[in-house]
């Protein structure tokens, strides 16, 4: 991981390799994610996210970016 940024529940992580792999492995865990500038993956979570649904996400996020 190169850089994260972003502003609120918006949220863009930079790889120094591709982000396909990636993404492929954080559907596989059940986040939906989309590659953006072949290298970011975006995340972009509904406002309404409960604080429950999201330690979810983060914790799927974890799990698929260190298999």
């Amino acid at each position: 991981i190169i850089d994260v940024r972003g502003r609120g529940l918006l949220i863009g992580v930079e790889f120094s390799v591709p982000a396909a792999h990636y993404v492929a492995k954080l559907i596989e865990c059940g986040v939906l994610a989309k590659e953006t500038h072949e290298r970011t993956i975006r995340f972009a979570p509904p406002v309404n996210i409960s604080d429950e649904e999201l330690d979810e996400a983060i914790n799927l996020v974890v799990r698929a970016l260190t298999k």
